[in-house]
């Protein structure tokens, strides 16, 4: 599971540099918002508050 995460982590940082460099538009895509959605979720809150113990805090 947790390797899931690390995945899924990954993955949204390459989505935000992309994103980001490709310019504005993308704020309403839907695979954008359903990203953010996940991420800003209980679990993957949990994961980086047991695997980086402070040294990473969750925005949400």
């Amino acid at each position: 599971m947790k390797n899931t995460f690390k995945k899924i982590l990954s993955v949204a940082l390459t989505l935000t540099l992309l994103s980001s460099a490709s310019g504005a538009g993308n704020e309403n895509n839907e695979a954008i918002l359903a990203l953010v959605k996940v991420l800003q979720g209980p679990k993957v809150k949990a994961f980086i508050e047991e695997k980086y113990d402070g040294a990473v805090v969750p925005l949400h």
